[in-house]
């Protein structure tokens, strides 16, 4: 009969080696990535990151509103339903009657 409890045990104890591994492979990787820079002299403007690093930061532009509310509410249709757009709609009206640019019928 299979002993569940030490199974588990040993299963845990098996995936703490494997993590206690993976950071001493991890440390090692640094140290090796450490040395190659000092040796090189490189900066970080030699890499990628600098590049990561504005595209994070980067604004997006704004998202212009899609719908304008009876009371000339504005609304992207993003997001949380704005009440309006909420009471439109229970009304039984078309939201897309209140798109600011409707599509041209053809």
């Amino acid at each position: 009969m299979v002993d569940v409890k030490s199974e588990l045990q040993e299963l845990e104890a098996l995936q703490q080696q494997v993590n206690n591994r993976r950071k001493a492979l991890r440390s090692d990787a640094v140290r090796e990535a450490q040395q190659i820079i000092d040796q090189f002299e490189l900066v970080s403007s030699d890499f990628r990151f600098a590049d990561i690093e504005a595209a994070r930061k980067a604004k997006r532009a704004p998202v212009l509103p899609k719908y304008k509310g009876p009371n000339g509410e504005l609304w992207t249709g993003r997001g949380r339903t704005p009440k309006w757009a909420e009471r439109v709609m229970e009304a039984g009206e078309d939201i897309r009657e209140y798109l600011i640019n409707k599509p041209s019928a053809e």
